[in-house]
């Protein structure tokens, strides 16, 4: 005679056995939170003023920034120095070429390393402030 009001469920007990141990399972491996790395190192720069601008050629790279902050790198980045600067005005504007940097602010102070030489020049007066912006 069959047993009336209950159902049985023969593959019931193998299922909720094999969630059972799979939750066990997980739990039991080590979590090994993983590091986002993003490709980018951060290098202290010498400085806690603003870079507004920046220039390379090879692995000579110069920073400018505010209140006429200049750093530059030997090695690709990985070192700064801070180097004397001619100029207290913001540094917003930079160009190199030729192994040449040039850098200049909003109020017409214009900067000049020339290819080979390890001194700036102010060349402000070479051109004037007219028809800078």
């Amino acid at each position: 005679m069959k047993s009336e009001g209950r159902r049985r469920y023969p593959f019931a007990f193998p299922s909720f056995f094999s969630i059972v141990l799979m939750s066990l399972l997980v739990l039991s491996i080590p979590a090994n939170a993983q590091e986002y790395r993003s490709g980018w190192d951060i290098i202290d720069s010498g400085t806690t003023e603003d870079l507004y601008a920046v220039e390379s050629q090879g692995s000579e790279i110069w920073a400018f920034g505010e209140n006429g902050i200049m750093i530059m790198s030997l090695d690709g980045g990985l070192t700064w120095e801070v180097s004397e600067s001619l100029t207290s005005s913001d540094l917003t504007i930079s160009s190199s070429g030729y192994g040449s940097f040039l850098t200049a602010s909003s109020d017409g102070t214009i900067l000049l390393k020339s290819a080979n030489d390890s001194v700036w020049s102010d060349i402000t007066n070479d051109f004037g402030n007219e028809g800078i912006h």
